[in-house]
């Protein structure tokens, strides 16, 4: 269930995304929008609907709704972690690495989100993968064992208002 709304979320944005990219690109008659694109972000404006990431230099230094695993590192791939907003709507997102086994970042998670957190397991490739979630919240945890290395990010979405 939770894999259901963590793949609509990135459906969501990567819509959101594509539309405003095609509204700007389809010849219609109504004003420009405004587009802005640098080395860690990109920003679209047009007709009312916004939409832009941007990366996050320092993950480590993020609030993101609950504690980062003690001694991961950010992923080496930095553009992973970054603030997309669409609207109203923002999702933080950090990712990042550690040596410790899959199931010690599980359990880790698990106790910081209580009783009411909710774990699925699933294969990604070749890798495990837990996604660990809590009931009410807009909190997604993917974790994956691969290669000896735990890589986990950490989702959350936040209205704007």
């Amino acid at each position: 269930m939770k894999r259901i709304l963590f793949i609509a979320v990135i459906i969501a944005i990567a819509g959101a995304g594509a539309y405003l990219v095609y509204q700007s690109f389809s010849g219609s008659k109504k004003p420009p929008g405004t587009e802005e694109v640098s080395d860690d972000a990109i920003k679209v404006s047009k007709d009312g609907e916004n939409f832009s990431l941007e990366e996050i230099k320092n993950p480590a230094s993020v609030d993101y709704g609950v504690r980062i695993y003690p001694g991961a590192k950010p992923d080496s791939n930095e553009k992973l972690s970054s603030n997309v907003q669409v609207n109203n709507q923002s999702f933080i997102v950090g990712s990042f690495t550690t040596s410790d086994s899959l199931n010690k970042v599980v359990s880790f998670y698990k106790k910081q989100l209580g009783s009411e957190a909710v774990v699925s397991e699933f294969k990604d490739r070749e890798s495990v993968c837990q996604v660990i979630s809590k009931s009410g919240e807009n909190l997604l945890i993917r974790i994956c064992s691969e290669d000896n290395v735990t890589k986990f990010s950490i989702i959350n979405a936040r209205n704007q208002e």
